[in-house]
């Protein structure tokens, strides 16, 4: 347990087993994450896509391994399908999440990213994904109109999520029409504008994804510090970024790589980042997500890594 009870530490089942490309980790159960979960130490979990999607059995499921439900996430299609129909999926979400227990909701745009694509199948989905290199940047932000239309729904999104008393983080995500600060400024910018300054869009900053993408995550956070409302952590391998860079690697062979890695492993300082977060009385979950080949890197051990990491440096 954390000693700080404002910040509480989560593990992320895509460690063991990835939703967006479940050729990773296709043979781990639900037990086997949440025993290892709670085995390294952590408050709570993330949710994955073979939890139970039942909020009664969830929370069982849950309760036996004294595990709190971090959050949810949620792929939004609000530039490819009706904004309706999406309002109306992500309200029926947010219930199932309330009903489980939780108390946050993670989201991004997935409009034209290659590996979360509307109702098709996980396990062909990485077939389009590996022939689009990370870089140069393959998914084009949204235009002017797109931009409108994402800033109005994260609006809807933000007021359906506090009706359900959870919180609401954006996720800027590699591969997807927001993923690195600039995208972020634009889409924050418009959300302020467009709801007269009554929404300030919420959200959740993934270490790993910024670094990826060319920024600085500390000057991310310290810009938006007040509106992070949820934490990935992850950590970046240089080496192996400058080698998917120069190779115009897609997103799951660089995972295979070893693109990512846990705090307390990898090329990004994370005692800056804790500091400014208990400088600003950062109130949330911080999750360990490294998105690495459960097949090459142990999910268990890298978890416990990263938990004692995060335990000594920053006290949580």
């Amino acid at each position: 347990m954390t000693s700080d009870r404002n910040v509480k530490v989560a593990g992320a089942p895509i460690n063991w087993r990835n939703d967006d490309f479940p050729v990773l980790g296709a043979d781990t159960g639900v037990d086997t994450i949440l025993r290892e979960i709670a085995r390294a130490g952590f408050d709570g979990t993330e949710l994955g896509a073979v939890f139970p999607g039942d909020p009664a059995r969830l929370s069982a499921v849950l309760r036996r391994y004294g595990l709190e439900p971090a959050a949810g996430w949620f792929s939004a299609f609000l530039l490819s399908r009706s904004v309706d129909q999406e309002y109306e999926r992500f309200d029926r979400y947010c219930a199932f999440l309330a009903a489980a227990g939780a108390k946050h909701v993670n989201t991004a745009e997935c409009t034209r990213c290659p590996f979360k694509k509307f109702d098709d199948d996980p396990y062909t989905q990485h077939f389009s994904a590996v022939t689009k290199q990370l870089f140069p940047r393959a998914v084009p932000a949204p235009d002017e109109g797109e931009w409108d239309t994402l800033a109005r729904g994260m609006v809807e999104f933000d007021g359906i999520a506090h009706r359900h008393g959870l919180s609401l983080g954006y996720h800027p995500h590699i591969q997807t029409v927001v993923e690195n600060t600039a995208d972020l400024d634009e889409l924050a910018r418009r959300v302020d504008e467009l709801s007269g300054g009554k929404v300030h869009l919420p959200i959740t900053l993934d270490t790993g994804h910024l670094a990826l993408a060319g920024d600085d995550p500390l000057r991310t956070l310290d810009k938006y510090v007040k509106q992070v409302t949820h934490l990935h952590v992850k950590n970046i391998r240089p080496a192996v970024v400058d080698k998917v860079r120069k190779e115009r690697t897609g997103f799951e062979f660089a995972i295979i790589e070893g693109l990512f890695t846990v705090p307390g492993d990898g090329g990004l300082e994370f005692e800056p980042i804790f500091r400014t977060l208990r400088e600003h009385d950062y109130r949330g979950w911080i999750v360990v997500e490294a998105e690495q080949n459960p097949g090459t890197a142990d999910p268990y051990l890298y978890s416990r890594l990263s938990r004692e990491y995060i335990r000594d440096v920053a006290g949580w």
